[in-house]
């Protein structure tokens, strides 16, 4: 078992995201980044992961260079719940005394974590499980960098970094991240897929976030997936360059896309622009009206010009140029300026399915307005086929799981909020998809092994579950007709 963690801070620690898997018995990783990059931490881990599970470690204090200052009772629960929601096993890490002497305390709450955890715990060692999802994030670690360091001795690229150095520095990373916290709040299950395996099988949409770095075969696998019927939800530079950094001055993707790269970059502020005059557009009803008629992006992006796509909506630039100290439009902000000619968010048909192009890196921020648009959009181009609705709010996260045999399906639902302890969430409805010939004989509550009413509907199964206070673990078994 190798250090796992630094994979989420791009190749720059000398780390191969496949070649360190494949050499260990199970992934195996400490985060410190919260409830979103654990989410999404928990899902890498379990992709690369050679055997399962894998192994998701933090500290039991509020952070790892804090010797004393233990995190409540709650917030371990709720790390605890989201690594076995994950399929993934959980460890605590405690730093020893200088006498070598432990605290008490500290094993009597972990204790306590641990016998909350214990049901669940044992389901998942039971029916060793995996993802069932048919959306995808697409994980390239050869485009986790930052063109901006161009020219930059590694030594001094490196100096100070560490495997603790904030994984959200580099842009396609933050918006990985951004892009997992907009599907998890959305309530669609979502698994990642590694680039090197170009295995896209059970998939109907893949999300490529500002992959710049694409090999010839993973450019033709995710060409062949949209062929078949996929959708492709892609964004920024995504296939600009080989893997050896050479491109042909357009996307290697450009047909799929139905865009075409200007060779001209956008600055560090840009907007993603909403035309009232494409109300009319029937693929755009989550559109950016009233509030979202502007996107902010801090990143600079692509300037494409439409191909065979049809526009939802285009880039917009800002009045003055930003960090003109003598011409500006505001002191503090850069307002939208002009429409542009160029592109900003597009649909394209091609062969069996369907591609959608986002010029931007918008989805890297947390702010509500882009993460709100996030939401709409993948709700509307990447539906969950698995969870078929579920109202959960956002401070829950879920997650679909299945064993080998497909036998049985977990439905888990952590709710994971930011202050402690817990609000209780009450009535939580959702339905999950079965496939033909299916029919679910028992569904419980592995909490406490109570049986949970169910109710079939077409093509799935609906329940709501009374009350949540930190987990819920629903089983179904499942049968033929």
């Amino acid at each position: 078992m190798h250090q796992y963690s630094p994979v989420l801070h791009g190749w720059r620690l000398g780390q191969h995201a496949a070649g360190h898997a494949s050499a260990s018995d199970y992934a195996s990783g400490d985060f410190y980044g919260g409830k979103y990059q654990h989410t999404f931490g928990a899902k890498l881990m379990a992709a690369y992961s050679t055997r399962q599970p894998f192994e998701f470690m933090t500290s039991r204090c509020v952070t790892l260079y804090d010797h004393t200052s233990m995190k409540a009772e709650e917030e371990m629960r709720c790390e605890v719940a989201l690594t076995l929601a994950n399929a993934g096993a959980f460890f605590f890490i405690d730093a020893i005394n200088p006498d070598g002497t432990l605290v008490k305390d500290v094993y009597d709450r972990i204790g306590k974590v641990t016998a909350f955890a214990r049901p669940f715990a044992e389901k998942i060692r039971e029916l060793q499980p995996t993802h069932f999802a048919n959306v995808g994030i697409y994980f390239s670690m050869p485009s986790h960098i930052d063109t901006r360091e161009n020219g930059i001795n590694l030594r001094d690229q490196a100096a100070g970094s560490g495997n603790m150095t904030p994984s959200t520095e580099y842009p396609p990373i933050k918006e990985l991240l951004g892009t997992a916290r907009a599907l998890s709040t959305a309530n669609i299950p979502y698994r990642v897929i590694p680039g090197e395996r170009h295995d896209l099988a059970g998939l109907k949409a893949l999300i490529v976030n500002n992959a710049g770095f694409l090999s010839a075969e993973e450019v033709e696998s995710i060409r062949g997936f949209v062929t078949e019927g996929g959708t492709l939800i892609a964004t920024g530079v995504t296939s600009l360059y080989n893997l050896d950094g050479e491109t042909t001055g357009d996307f290697q993707l450009a047909d799929v896309f139905g865009v075409s790269y200007s060779g001209q970059m956008a600055g560090a502020v840009s907007y993603l622009c909403y035309n009232g005059a494409m109300d009319s557009l029937p693929s755009a009803p989550f559109a950016l009206a009233a509030r979202y008629q502007y996107i902010l992006t801090t990143l600079p992006a692509p300037m494409v010009s439409a191909t065979t796509c049809q526009v939802l909506a285009r880039m917009c630039g800002t009045h003055f140029p930003v960090g003109d100290p003598v011409h500006y439009a505001s002191i503090h902000s850069n307002p939208p300026g002009p429409v542009l000619p160029y592109a900003g968010l597009t649909v394209n048909a091609y062969g069996k399915g369907r591609c959608i192009y986002l010029y931007s890196g918008l989805l890297a921020s947390v702010a509500h307005a882009q993460q709100r648009f996030g939401e709409l959009l993948f709700k509307q181009y990447a539906p969950s086929g698995v969870l078929l609705s579920c109202d959960a709010p956002p401070c829950v996260d879920v997650t679909v799981l299945a064993d080998a045999a497909g036998n049985h399906l977990l439905l888990n639902l952590v709710n994971y909020q930011l202050e402690f302890p817990n609000v209780p969430v009450y009535h939580i409805t959702a339905t999950l998809a079965l496939a033909a010939g299916r029919r679910v004989i028992a569904c419980r509550r592995i909490s406490t092994g109570a049986a949970l009413p169910h109710t079939p509907v077409d093509g799935g199964v609906s329940i709501t579950l009374p009350e949540l206070e930190t987990m819920e673990m629903i089983e179904f078994t499942l049968a033929d007709m």
